[in-house]
């Protein structure tokens, strides 16, 4: 007799200990679904707050982005190997771009590779951005003067206007200033070259010295 009540005492134990094993399980089950929720909850908020600022998932701006948001990008895109310091500024229609090429041992290359720079820069943001029609540059340089002073200033500007871009073979263009920076004349406006820049220039044609 009392080995049977110690029986039944041991089985009450047992299904005493698996109910508490099922509620415990139960109750970790619902915590688990309620943390997917919110975790679900929270992409789907954080992809919709990404969406709505116009960036899609890998960090491009979609077409709609506000405009200071895909230039400050797609200026990142372009190889920028011959400049630094690049940053620009936005008109009524256009842009201006300012970028920084350093000390200068060679005039005739940095009127070559300011040139080359400009066209693919100019082709990426008239492809992305719409709203510009004409893009300026402003090439810029330090120099130093007789007192030791470092100053920064302009030494190559011009302009490219979307109407004429968009008549241009891009890639042949793009050979034919590489070859010959002279080219560039044909399809750009408002030019200056800096005095100090000008007078060492061995390949300027006597066209572009009226500048």
């Amino acid at each position: 007799m009392a080995g049977e009540k110690q029986k039944m005492s041991t089985g009450k134990k047992v299904l005493i200990g698996i109910g508490v094993y099922l509620a415990v399980t139960a109750i970790a089950l619902a915590i688990i679904s309620q943390t997917d929720a919110w975790k679900n909850t929270g992409a789907e908020q954080n992809a919709q707050s990404v969406f709505a600022e116009g960036t899609k998932e890998d960090g491009v701006p979609t077409a709609d982005a506000p405009l200071e948001r895909r230039v400050s990008y797609w200026l990142k895109t372009v190889d920028q190997t011959s400049v630094k310091g690049v940053h620009f500024s936005s008109g009524d229609d256009g842009a201006e771009i300012y970028a920084d090429v350093g000390t200068v041992w060679n005039e005739d290359r940095l009127i070559t590779v300011s040139c080359y720079y400009a066209l693919d820069l100019a082709k990426t943001l008239y492809e992305h951005c719409p709203e510009y029609n004409r893009i300026s540059f402003v090439f810029r340089t330090t120099v130093t003067d007789a007192l030791g002073n470092d100053t920064v200033v302009p030494v190559f500007k011009f302009s490219l206007s979307r109407a004429v871009f968009e008549k241009m073979n891009y890639e042949n263009f793009r050979l034919m200033v590489m070859q010959d920076y002279n080219s560039m004349w044909n399809a750009v406006e408002n030019v200056y070259i800096a005095p100090d820049i000008k007078k060492n220039l061995k390949k300027l044609t006597k066209k572009a010295a009226l500048f």
